[in-house]
C-alpha cells in the first residue's frame, strides 16, 4: 500500500512539473508579457501614415526592432507609438 502511495506522489509531482514547463514554454514562445513590459516605447509624428498599421514591424537596416502599437491623431498629424523588442 505504501509503495502505491509513493508512486502516486511521484507521478503527481512529475505531472505538475510538466504542466509548469509547458506553461513556461507557451509564454516564452508566444512572447506573452506576464510580469511587466520589457523594452521601451518610442513615439514618432508623421504628416502622412498611408499604409502604416498597428502591429506592423519596425525595422532599421533590415533588423526588426519592434512593432507599431498604436496610431492616433494629434494636432492634425499622425502620432505613432512603437514598442521596442528587449535587447
Amino acid at each position: 500500500m505504501k509503495g502505491r502511495s509513493n508512486l502516486e506522489l511521484v507521478v503527481g509531482v512529475f505531472m505538475v512539473a510538466g504542466i509548469l514547463c509547458l506553461g513556461y514554454l507557451s509564454i516564452t514562445l508566444g512572447k506573452i508579457e506576464v510580469l511587466g513590459k520589457r523594452g521601451y516605447q518610442v513615439y514618432a509624428i508623421f504628416s502622412d501614415v498611408g499604409g502604416l498599421r498597428s502591429g506592423a514591424p519596425v525595422t532599421i537596416a533590415g533588423v526588426n526592432i519592434g512593432r507599431v502599437e498604436s496610431i492616433s491623431l494629434e494636432d492634425d498629424e499622425a502620432r505613432s507609438c512603437c514598442k521596442s523588442n528587449p535587447a
